[in-house]
C-alpha cells in the first residue's frame, strides 16, 4: 500500500500478515533519477520494428565524454578500463563487434546469462584475435543446455566464474572431466546477498545500499 500523507511524501506500508497490520517499510518513495544502464532482453530483436531498433540501438551507443555510457559506469564503479562487445541480432547470422582494445590484457566478461554458451564462445574468440591474452567470463545464471560444455571447453575462455543460482555441481563434474580440470568452471554462492536482501525487506531497510555495497561472506 502507498500513502501520501501531504507535505509532498509519500510512503509505502506493507502487510504483516502475523499481527494483521500495514506497517511503514519504504518511508519518503522517490523518483529515481535517469541512469546510465538500461536492461532488455534483444532475444526477439530481429522482429523489431525499425523505430524500435533505431531507438535501442541509440541508447546502447550513446556517449558520455566519449565514452559509451553503459560500460562507462561500470568500468568506473570498477576502476578498470573497459571494452564491450555489440551482437546485431538483425540479421539471419548475428554479427559481433569490438569496440576497445584489449590486446594483451587479461579480459572479464560478464553476461546475465549462459544458455548454450554459443555467444560467450563467439565473444572470447573475438577477443583472443583482437590480441587478449587471456578470457575470463563471469555469469549470473548457468543453464548449460544442450552442448553448452563442449562448447565452453573448446573455446578460449580460460575459466568460467558463475552463480549457483542454477544448480551446478554436475556442470563443474562435466567440465572438469572434458578438459581435466577441475577449475574450468568456479562457482561463487549467492545465498548471502539474497538473505541479506530479504533480512532488509523485513526490516524495512534500504535494498538499494546492496547496489553499492556488498557484504562479503566467506
Amino acid at each position: 500500500m502507498v500513502l501520501s500523507t501531504g507535505g509532498g511524501k509519500v510512503h509505502g506500508y506493507t502487510l504483516d500478515t502475523t499481527i494483521g497490520e500495514f506497517i511503514l517499510t519504504h518511508p519518503d518513495l522517490r523518483m529515481a533519477g535517469a541512469e546510465l544502464i538500461y536492461s532488455i532482453n534483444e532475444g526477439n530483436s530481429v522482429y523489431w520494428d525499425d523505430a524500435c531498433v533505431e531507438y535501442f540501438g541509440a541508447l546502447k551507443n550513446r556517449t558520455v565524454e566519449g565514452k559509451p555510457a553503459p560500460a562507462t559506469a561500470i568500468a568506473d564503479a570498477l576502476n578498470m578500463n573497459f571494452a564491450l562487445i555489440h551482437k546485431d541480432r538483425r540479421h539471419a547470422t548475428s554479427t559481433l563487434t569490438l569496440v576497445g582494445n584489449v590486446k594483451d590484457r587479461v579480459v572479464i566478461m560478464i553476461d546475465d546469462i549462459a544458455d548454450t554458451c554459443h555467444t560467450l564462445a563467439r565473444a572470447a574468440h573475438v577477443l583472443t584475435r583482437n590480441g587478449a591474452a587471456k578470457v575470463y567470463a563471469l555469469v549470473t545464471h548457468g543453464i548449460m543446455s544442450g552442448d553448452a560444455i563442449d562448447r565452453l571447453v573448446r573455446s578460449p575462455i580460460d575459466t568460467l566464474i558463475v552463480s549457483n543460482t542454477v544448480p551446478q555441481v554436475e556442470h563443474v563434474k562435466a567440465a572438469a572431466a572434458a578438459c581435466g580440470r577441475p577449475d574450468k568452471i568456479k562457482v561463487f554462492d549467492v545465498a548471502p546477498i539474497l538473505a541479506e536482501a530479504v533480512r532488509r525487506i523485513h526490516n524495512g531497510e534500504s535494498v538499494s545500499f546492496l547496489f553499492d555495497i556488498v557484504p562479503i561472506v566467506n
